[in-house]
């Protein structure tokens, strides 16, 4: 075998032997970071499952909204001090330090009450005036390593947003024609002025559920202009 075919060998071997060893440092590396599996188990329960080797240490858990017209909004620079979690006091901006053992499934149930809430003060819901698609919701999963789990609300969600915002004005005003419920004003101006504060009341929330669309219908208007051409 002539010398230069023995010296183009060595270099090939050397070559593949760093890249062995490169390889077999990036798999240590990937193999000691955690992987979580997060589902949601109807609107209310993330159900997270750790399926590396070592443990996972959950340092937040938080609310964003996607924007429709950029796939995403920057994040917060200061996280609303909503309590979204049932089990705990701790707020958005607190440590939660929840550890997630290896192979081990953990149950998080969600404060839906605190959820609507915070979606409805943030876009300030009853005072739209034109056909809007409703602002995505997503919870937002952040290691302590720095990775971080999007998971989109589901479509449910922002259904039971419209029947939350309706509900109570419909109600309150169906009380107050309700022949067989007795209602004492102290004068005739004071019960004026609860009928129409109610009646603006419903004609808002009303206004509301027939402007804003869920997320879902996208798809449709999409889909029929398409079939238009």
């Amino acid at each position: 075998m002539k010398q230069e075919t023995i010296e183009i060998l060595s270099m090939l071997g050397t070559w593949f032997s760093g890249i062995g060893a490169f390889s077999a440092v990036l798999y240590a590396l990937h193999s000691n970071k955690p992987k979580l599996n997060i589902n949601f188990r109807g609107q209310s329960n993330l159900e997270i499952v750790n399926n590396q080797s070592v443990n996972a240490h959950i340092n937040y858990i938080r609310l964003e909204f996607k924007n429709s017209f950029f796939k995403y909004l920057p994040p917060p620079s200061k996280f609303s001090p909503n309590r979204i979690l049932m089990d705990y006091v701790l707020r958005e901006d607190e440590v939660l330090g929840l550890k997630v053992l290896s192979g081990d499934l953990v149950n998080i149930k969600l404060n839906t009450d605190n959820i609507y809430r915070a979606y409805f003060k943030k876009h300030e819901y009853r005072q739209i005036l034109i056909p809007r698609i409703m602002p995505k919701l997503q919870i937002c999963i952040y290691l302590a390593g720095g990775k971080k789990y999007i998971l989109d609300m589901p479509i449910a969600f922002y259904k039971d947003v419209q029947e939350r915002n309706i509900y109570k004005p419909k109600s309150d005003l169906q009380k107050l024609y309700d022949k067989n419920t007795k209602i004492n004003f102290s004068s005739n101006q004071q019960r004026d002025q609860i009928y129409k504060d109610n009646l603006d009341c419903y004609i808002a929330a009303y206004r509301a559920d027939q402007l804003w669309k869920t997320p879902k219908s996208i798809f449709y208007i999409r889909a029929w202009k398409s079939l238009i051409g």
